[in-house]
């Protein structure tokens, strides 16, 4: 659950003010990196409780940039007798640290946005640079702050005069740097969820401090609403590559995971409704119903980048 209210001081600068609280009563844990086993799935329950507050201003006909203040708390715990194996069963000799506690801190953050107003709906996602810088300072004394460092690139290309039929890419890279000689804590690392999804494997199948990504998608359409702002329907194909990092040195052709799949896309002018996929790695088949996006829409979107505090 999540409250927010936006207040806008002109048409190219605004601020933001959320806050939320959310409880995971099952969340998947399969240990650290990209060697971690499909066969150690263990659960854990996540509390995560966070405040925000966001100024936004654009510079120009293409730029936005964001500055950011966020606490957060995220706490974790044994998941209880619904779910098993739970996480402290299966690693009960490496527990990863953080587990059965709280981890509380303060993130200031700077975002840049380059790239035209452009909602996604029926259309090509626009030609975007994403990028956001931000250091998180941590309350707990034997956990690191750290700081957070995410570019993000994404492009289309249409393909004759159907706007319909694109071919749309998108690649990111985001790392945690600690501060200190502290570990960070399990629950605030990067994963394979949320927007940046390996559409072939589960969510949070991969967990560690950098994560390295890409996504691409053929798209042709189906369906088209005579209304020129009404629904649309159409379909893709996929492929996903890439992989969680403990050190930038890891990332190697040994450690990429590749996905593909295919997917079915509702949506208008009117904004993006939503998509059903069904995608095959090594570890099998995934199926997922999906109401958030992966390609952003507009430059002036809040950033959509894994944050401290999910939900924010």
């Amino acid at each position: 659950m999540s409250l927010g209210s936006r207040v806008v001081a002109d048409g190219d600068a605004g601020a933001e003010v959320t806050v939320g609280y959310r409880v995971e009563p099952y969340v998947r844990y399969f240990g650290l990196g990209p060697a971690s086993r499909r066969e150690n799935e263990a659960f854990y329950r996540e509390k995560t409780a966070w405040l925000g507050i966001s100024a936004s201003k654009g510079l120009g006909s293409v730029t936005n940039v964001v500055v950011d203040l966020v606490f957060s708390g995220v706490e974790t715990e044994d998941p209880g007798a619904h779910e098993s194996p739970s996480l402290v069963s299966r690693f009960y000799a490496s527990l990863p640290s953080g587990y059965d506690s709280r981890s509380v801190g303060t993130e200031v953050g700077f975002s840049l946005a380059i790239g035209p107003e452009q909602d996604v709906g029926r259309s090509a996602p626009p030609d975007l640079v994403l990028a956001r810088a931000a250091v998180l300072k941590s309350f707990i004394g034997n956990e690191a702050s750290f700081l957070s460092s995410r570019v993000e690139l994404q492009g289309s290309l249409r393909l004759g005069g159907d706007s319909v039929g694109f071919l749309a890419v998108r690649g990111l890279v985001q790392y945690l740097e600690p501060l200190g000689s502290d570990p960070l804590a399990f629950q605030r690392l990067l994963s394979n969820s949320g927007p940046d999804l390996l559409r072939g494997y589960a969510d949070l199948r991969w967990r560690d401090r950098g994560i390295a990504l890409a996504n691409v998608e053929f798209h042709w359409g189906i369906w088209a609403s005579s209304d020129v702002l009404g629904p649309a329907l159409d379909a893709y194909l996929l492929t996903d590559v890439g992989q969680v990092f403990g050190d930038p040195t890891a990332v190697a052709l040994r450690n990429v995971t590749l996905s593909h799949g295919v997917g079915l896309r509702l949506a208008s002018t009117r904004g993006f409704a939503g998509v059903v996929e069904f995608a095959r790695s090594r570890e099998g088949s995934v199926v997922r119903i999906r109401v958030n996006r992966m390609f952003q829409g507009s430059r002036r979107e809040t950033f959509r980048g894994t944050t401290s505090a999910p939900g924010t």
